[in-house]
This record gives structure tokens, sequence and C-alpha cells, in this order.
């Protein structure tokens, strides 16, 4: 591969990934089921990485405290 290959390699990731979270903050404010909002994070993950298993942490700001 040659440098501009390198490149134009990269700049397609990263417009997939800024697309990839375009879309999951679209649904985030669209959905209120917190079931809708991981199945699509899930979806457009999986069109970036390859994964068996995923896991979520929330955390309540007021829980620390």
């Amino acid at each position: 591969m040659t440098d501009r290959d390198d490149t134009t390699a990269t700049a397609t990731r990263l417009n997939a990934e800024l697309l990839a979270m375009v879309r999951i903050a679209g649904t985030i404010l669209q959905f209120t089921k917190l079931d809708d909002i991981l199945e699509a994070i899930t979806r457009e993950l999986s069109q970036l990485i390859e994964f068996d298993r995923s896991s979520v942490a929330l955390i309540s700001p007021t829980a620390s405290r």
C-alpha cells in the first residue's frame, strides 16, 4: 500500500465511525426504551468491528454521593 492508499483507508474508516456515532446519537434522541437504544448501538458497532458479546455499564451520577 502507498501512503495515499493508507490515508484513503484511514479517512474511509473515520467516516464510517463518525457516521455510526451520528446514527447512534439520533437513536438515543428518538427512542426512550433502553432496549431500542442498545439494539441500535449493537447494530452500528457490528458494522465497524466483529464481536460476539458486549457489555454496558449504566452509572447514576447520584449513586456515588
